[in-house]
């Protein structure tokens, strides 16, 4: 009965480093992922952002053309 014990000792320690490995490297690319996303998002706002900015001096430039010929 003892060595038995044993076995299911080392099995148990094994399982438990087993599943905190795979949870470690399950939790890293989860949390990689959403950086990655976190980065697209911002970098598609900047976009969006840089887009705006150029419509609003656009803008601004045609007003004063149109107001200076009045």
């Amino acid at each position: 009965m003892k060595p038995d014990l044993i076995y299911f000792a080392i099995f148990y320690v094994l399982g438990i480093m087993v599943f905190g490995l795979f949870f470690r490297f399950f939790l890293r690319k989860k949390r990689l992922l959403d950086e990655e996303r976190k980065m697209r998002k911002k970098h598609e706002e900047k976009l969006v952002y840089r887009e705006m900015a150029k419509k609003i001096s656009k803008d601004a430039r045609r007003h004063r053309r149109d107001t200076a010929e009045d």
